[in-house]
């Protein structure tokens, strides 16, 4: 929830009325998104025992996961496409699937601009 798609959604969901849970990698990340999720969760998806129970008592799983295409990231990991966009939504599917989830749905801005 903390790149610009991810918060855009969290806005969007919180102006609905829906209850947030928003998944943030560092402290830091969510202390910038604590004002607009009712519970923010610290962990890392593209490692799996960092995520355990953060979709506990959730009913749909909302992700933007996917790696930064901005210059202007700040990320200095030196994480690939295939370790955020697959490997860590993977992650999070089977989280959701443990806790009983009943959707995951999943967006992407890769690609937008071909039909903007």
């Amino acid at each position: 929830a903390t790149g610009g798609l991810g918060k855009k959604v969290l806005e969007e969901l919180k102006t609905r009325g829906y209850f947030v849970r928003a998944l943030a990698k560092t402290n830091k990340d969510g202390d910038k998104i604590k004002s607009l999720a009712d519970e923010v969760f610290i962990g890392d998806a593209s490692q799996a025992e960092s995520i355990r129970h953060v979709c506990d008592h959730i009913d749909i799983v909302f992700s933007a996961l996917g790696k930064s295409v901005s210059l202007f990231d700040k990320d200095k990991e030196d994480k690939s496409f295939f370790d955020i966009d697959y490997k860590a939504n993977k992650n999070l599917i089977e989280e959701a699937k443990k806790s009983g989830v009943k959707r995951f749905v999943y967006i992407s801005i890769y690609g937008s601009d071909l039909y903007g």
